[in-house]
């Protein structure tokens, strides 16, 4: 294998991985960037009558009961209340003395008993009363007076309530009308969503996603060559290893040692020990690629055979099947691309 065969396998298989690589940028900001259905409106919720509130009520006018005297029936039972107390005093027989306080007993339950009955003619005699003002024509009138202004009240407060609603139902009734201009638009909106910008953005995704399977199995034909040792595979590593050898006259072979001198130098500096490492493979080849792309020389280069690369291909390519089917879909993709470029900046 000549050291133009090596190189020219590096240089393509970096210009795939570099391919690969933006196109992967592309995949993920337009699956970031999927467009949004258009958001269906809110129907609005029809009022509901609320139950008219409590109002306060005129109270019936208050009946004070008039003073009514207790009459002394109850003084009837103290004349024997004194005999008895007479008889128990005066007399020093045991017999008299107990005849005395019987007496006396029994005047005291009777005065008692008057005066229940006193207190019982008096309290009705209240509620005869009461009952004559409350069924006398000026209570009544007044009453119905009362009885009349409650009823106002209440109405009012009924209307109240019902004009409330009238004017809630009023702004509902605009409200779906609105609604249902805004609804009849939603599904315009979401009929050219689903027939026009979700088609065009799934084709297009699609478009993206078989150009990155045609990139990437044109570059498994290269590494299949096997000219590229199998860890020496990634973008870092090729990027390193074409720049190396595109500057220079020394072949693959020294490449590569210097290319291990390099990372293990890293992961001394980093003390990544040997379980870490192949964990830590994919953030090595990141910072070898920003390495290299910070070198104008290197830069320099890789841009150039890339370039090349674009407009004319070359031998390595040219033998892979793969090849012409994926050139056209990048130089297509490119294209789109450009073209969409375009004309946004004329908007």
């Amino acid at each position: 294998m000549s050291r133009q065969e090596e190189l020219e396998n590096l240089t393509t298989a970096y210009y795939l991985e570099d391919t690969l690589l933006i196109l992967n940028r592309e995949l993920n900001e337009l699956n970031r960037n999927m467009p949004r259905a258009p958001k269906q409106p809110l129907k609005p919720t029809e009022p509901m009558e609320m139950e008219p509130q409590k109002v306060q009520l005129i109270q019936y006018p208050q009946i004070q009961p008039p003073q009514i005297k207790t009459p002394s029936n109850w003084k009837k039972g103290l004349p024997f209340y004194i005999i008895g107390i007479i008889i128990g005093v005066i007399n020093d027989s045991f017999i008299l003395q107990l005849i005395g306080s019987v007496i006396t007993i029994c005047g005291i339950v009777y005065s008692l008993r008057l005066f229940s009955k006193d207190r019982a003619w008096v309290k009705q005699q209240k509620k005869e009363a009461v009952e004559n003002i409350r069924n006398s024509a000026d209570y009544q009138k007044k009453c119905k007076e009362i009885d009349s202004e409650n009823k106002k009240r209440q109405l009012a407060e009924s209307n109240r309530v019902h004009d409330e609603y009238l004017k809630m139902y009023e702004q509902y009734d605009s409200e779906c009308n609105v609604y249902n201009d805004k609804l009849e638009q939603y599904k315009k909106d979401y009929d050219h969503y689903q027939t026009y910008t979700m088609a065009t953005y799934n084709s297009k995704k699609e478009e993206l996603k078989n150009v990155i399977t045609q990139t990437h199995e044109t570059l498994e034909e290269v590494y299949k060559k096997n000219i590229i040792p199998a860890q020496y595979r990634g973008i870092g590593s090729v990027a390193y290893l074409a720049t190396f050898m595109g500057t220079s006259d020394y072949d693959l072979k020294f490449a590569i040692e210097r290319y291990d001198q390099d990372v293990s130098h890293r992961y001394q500096q980093q003390q990544v020990d040997i379980a870490n490492q192949q964990l830590n493979a994919m953030r090595t080849q990141t910072q070898i690629l920003n390495d290299v792309l910070q070198n104008q020389h290197y830069a320099t280069y890789l841009n150039e055979q890339v370039l090349d690369i674009q407009e004319h291909g070359n031998k390595l390519l040219r033998s892979i099947n793969n090849w012409q089917k994926a050139d056209i879909l990048i130089n297509e993709h490119r294209y789109q691309k450009r073209q969409q470029a375009l004309k946004k900046a004329k908007q």
